[in-house]
């Protein structure tokens, strides 16, 4: 007999269109801060999903 855990997902960082579609995600570290960089990403809407474990923040954001 065996059992089966609930796997929780993985911290980690995302970037979805509005759509929901997953993007590829272009930062650099600077300072112990991450900075999107946007000249590398098309022009849109974009929404930034941050997956603590049990804990999920988003914020959206406009890239002009």
């Amino acid at each position: 007999m065996y059992s089966l855990k609930s796997r929780e997902k993985q911290p980690g960082i995302e970037l979805l269109t509005i759509e929901g579609k997953q993007v590829p995600l272009h930062v650099t570290f600077s300072n112990g801060e991450i900075h999107i960089n946007s000249n590398c990403m098309d022009k849109g809407s974009y929404q930034l999903v941050v997956n603590r474990g049990k804990i999920k923040e988003s914020r959206e954001f406009v890239v002009f």
